[in-house]
């Protein structure tokens, strides 16, 4: 029975230990390291082409997007990974597509990616007119939809990689081709898949 009892007592210590040292590393990542979500915001919509045809619902895009990154933490870097991409969508329907660029953030530190968009959709009855009825009124509503892999790093250790997705919902003022697109409402959420 007193090994028993001693087995008992060791398991029940190194578990104590297990939660003690589990906690301070909770307590020292968030009081001493602070990691912050970086925030984002689209600096510029260039329309490099465009081509709707309400007829057949077709639309060919190609769109220069530009992203503004900014990483307020003071310890944490964020190094964007190989596979991101976005897409722009106009009601829900995509328009086109391309990859996010591959860079490491420094802690504290701006940020600014360029992605180049490209794509040739049939949309849905109606919804190619009512995109040409928005361009000539001048406000077109569009989400821009980005996935991105990044892996954090505080100092000279990697931690564990994770998905990052935003959602803007933009309002634009037009889409010319050849002229960057007026933003006149800008609205985001980002989520973590861990």
């Amino acid at each position: 029975m007193g090994c028993f009892r001693r087995c008992l007592c060791c398991s029940c210590t190194l578990l104590l230990l297990f939660l003690l040292t589990a906690v301070a590393s909770f307590l020292y990542l968030f009081l001493v390291i602070n990691p912050v979500m970086p925030t984002y915001k689209v600096e510029s919509f260039g329309v490099t082409a465009l081509d709707i045809n309400p007829k057949d619902g077709s639309v060919a895009a190609e769109l220069a997007v530009t992203v503004r990154a900014e990483n307020p933490s003071k310890k944490v870097g964020v190094r964007y990974k190989e596979g991101g991409w976005a897409t722009v969508a106009y009601h829900g329907m995509g328009l086109c597509s391309g990859p996010l660029p591959a860079f490491y953030q420094e802690a504290q530190s701006v940020a600014v990616m360029s992605v180049s968009l490209k794509g040739r959709e049939k949309l849905e009855a109606g919804m190619a007119a009512a995109l040409q009825r928005d361009q000539n009124k001048g406000s077109v509503p569009l989400d821009v939809m980005v996935r991105a892999p990044v892996g954090l790093r505080v100092g000279e250790m990697d931690l564990r990689e994770v998905v990052v997705k935003a959602v803007w919902d933009l309002e634009v003022g037009g889409l010319s081709p050849g002229k960057n697109a007026s933003i006149k409402v800008e609205d985001y959420k980002v989520s973590l898949d861990l």
